[in-house]
């Protein structure tokens, strides 16, 4: 707790003490959202269990400009409150100072970032708690009105403070090139390298908590000595930390062909891969996983390799709504053995999933002179089919969510 406020006072005084020392000028905005999301099957499992999550939203964000560049200071606050379940709420606070400039000697827009992320969680998840540091250095080169590159390196700290075997220092680096041609097509290559290492070493073992949820407490779920929301009450719960002591690097790689088909039409199609040549994960098992796109307890994504093929549609409609509509097919085969839905391990079997995806987002931008600088309305719809040999992750899921968000 003391390095997380000493961390947070050097940003402070860090943007006070450029804004005083640098001739520029500043701008400071505020930005409230709130979006509702009716998710079919929250807990990603065969047990189908849906509930309706609300997310407010507050963001700060304070601009210093100068000739060559710009500094920005930021605060991101946000709730995520669950209708049914509502001991799996948890909270973000999230700050840093981003910025960049464009550097005569090289001729590259420099661009970099620092922030500091906690997550809060109810008593009963509180092994989800985590402090989260993490930085980026991007240099884009531009040069020709036909070709640009851009080279980055970023550096991530998790610490969870009651898994602390799960705490993990990544590093990464990468290259990506665009091609634009004049029949409007731009092509956009990725090639990334990533290292991780988790701090602490471990050998497998049980997590075990006590709880009291009462009514609509946990049920038994898959075995391996787990539960899920809202089946039964119990008074306690065990995780099982499945591990390998070893560090895990990462290659990915993806190509992107954008098409601009007419003035207000545009496609793109994306392909992807990701390879883990070095093997070794940590992930717990007997639990719902939690409500997040990556999650590194249960998901890790150094846990799988993937192959992964997308298509997008964007529509200009009338009145400036946009309009898009896509697909993707995923394969993931992990470095897990696969268990049946009594918590056995079926020998000889590692785990695959495949996922299809449809998803349609349409937006508004609206501005509103005199009261906000601008208020956005969305819509989403995303449809999930995942077939897995391990049958504890085979659903399918249906995921309505729509919100607005105001800038001031």
């Amino acid at each position: 707790m003391a390095s997380m406020k000493h961390i947070y006072l050097t940003l402070i005084c860090l943007i006070f003490i450029f804004g005083a020392v640098s001739p520029g000028y500043s701008q400071a905005g505020l930005n409230l959202s709130y979006e509702t999301v009716l998710d079919g099957n929250a807990y990603r499992n065969y047990e189908n269990i849906s509930d309706v999550i609300h997310q407010p939203q507050l963001s700060f964000f304070y601009n210093y400009s100068f000739e060559k560049g710009n500094v920005r200071f930021f605060y991101d606050g946000s709730a995520f409150l669950f209708d049914q379940f509502t001991y799996r709420q948890y909270f973000f606070h999230n700050f840093g100072l981003m910025g960049s400039w464009r550097s005569e000697e090289t001729a590259a827009l420099i661009s970099w970032g620092i922030q500091s992320s906690r997550r809060f969680n109810q008593d009963e998840y509180k092994y989800y708690d985590y402090d989260l540091f993490q930085g980026y250095l991007n240099f884009r080169f531009d040069k020709s009105t036909t070709h640009d590159w851009i080279l980055g390196a970023q550096l991530k700290y998790r610490n969870y403070q009651e898994l602390p075997e799960f705490s993990f220092l990544e590093s990464a680096g990468f290259i990506r090139s665009s091609l634009f041609f004049k029949t409007r097509t731009t092509i956009i290559t990725k090639i990334q390298a990533g290292y991780k290492e988790f701090v602490e070493p471990t050998e497998n073992y049980e997590y075990i908590e006590e709880m009291d949820l009462g009514q609509g407490g946990r049920g038994k779920g898959k075995g391996k000595g787990g539960n899920t929301p809202g089946q039964g009450e119990v008074d306690e719960r065990t995780v099982q930390v499945e591990s390998e002591d070893a560090s895990v690097f990462q290659l990915f790689a993806s190509l992107r062909i954008a098409q601009s088909l007419a003035a207000r039409t545009g496609m793109a199609l994306e392909a992807s891969m990701q390879r883990n040549p070095s093997g070794g994960v940590r992930v717990l098992s007997g639990q719902d996983s939690g409500y997040e796109t990556n999650d590194e307890l249960y998901d890790d994504s150094y846990s799988y390799d993937m192959e992964e093929i997308s298509l997008e549609l964007t529509q200009i409609l009338p009145w400036s709504v946009r309009l898009k509509l896509g697909s993707s097919y995923t394969v993931k085969r992990y470095d897990r053995p696969v268990y049946d839905l009594e918590g056995n391990i079926l020998e000889g079997t590692q785990r695959q999933d495949t996922l299809p995806v449809v998803w349609a987002f349409l937006e508004k931008t609206f501005r509103i002179k005199g009261l906000a600088h601008s208020m956005q309305v969305y819509f989403n719809y995303l449809y999930l089919d995942n077939e897995s040999n391990d049958k504890y992750y085979t659903y399918n899921n249906q995921i309505i969510s729509f919100g607005c968000s105001v800038t001031i």
